[in-house]
């Protein structure tokens, strides 16, 4: 007398209302999930183009290719990462401002997207973070391959900048030769 509710659940009609149903939240949550990828969200005070959210991915990104304790001394916590990158980004164009804004917060949601988590980017731990920018780095996929080359350059151009780690690899400015007053 007990297989009847279970038999009625798993009829046929059952399985495809229970099977629209799924279709349909995974469809409003996909729309949902683009709409708050694609949302244009004001900067937050003390920058020019990034919200909390970006900055805090741009942290997360940076802390994953220059953690405490690196090679060189210099952690990503030691240079000001969001703002060298808010300031360059300011000067870009708006379109290409959007877009730069929309890959943090597909990186941001990526384990999520890809299946790999439950937890955002930022979220990860530091050794999780750099496998997910190593996998971009190593894919098959021209496409991921040329985001994490993105992703690298532009974690690299702040700290690059900077004079501490400048030294750390060995590089002075200049020629070494002397200036000779013409």
């Amino acid at each position: 007398m007990q297989d009847a509710p279970v038999k009625a659940v798993l009829s046929r009609r059952g399985i495809l209302k229970l099977g629209g149903g799924v279709v349909a939240a995974v469809v409003v949550a996909a729309a949902l999930g683009l709409r708050t990828l694609f949302a244009d969200r004001p900067p937050s005070s003390q920058r020019a183009v990034f919200d909390d959210d970006e900055a805090r991915t741009l942290v997360s990104i940076a802390d994953a290719y220059f953690p405490v304790g690196n090679v060189f001394r210099i952690s990503a916590h030691d240079v000001d990462i969001v703002g060298a990158i808010d300031e360059y980004a300011s000067r870009l164009l708006p379109r290409e401002r959007r877009m730069l804004r929309v890959l943090l917060r597909a990186v941001e949601q990526w384990p999520r997207l890809s299946l790999t988590s439950t937890a955002r980017f930022s979220d990860l731990d530091t050794a999780q973070r750099q496998r997910v920018l190593q996998a971009f780095e190593r894919s098959t996929l021209s496409e991921r391959r040329l985001l994490g080359t993105l992703l690298r350059s532009l974690i690299g151009m702040p700290m690059f900048s900077d004079p501490r780690l400048l030294a750390a690899v060995g590089h002075r400015h200049g020629c070494g030769l002397p200036i000779v007053e013409g």
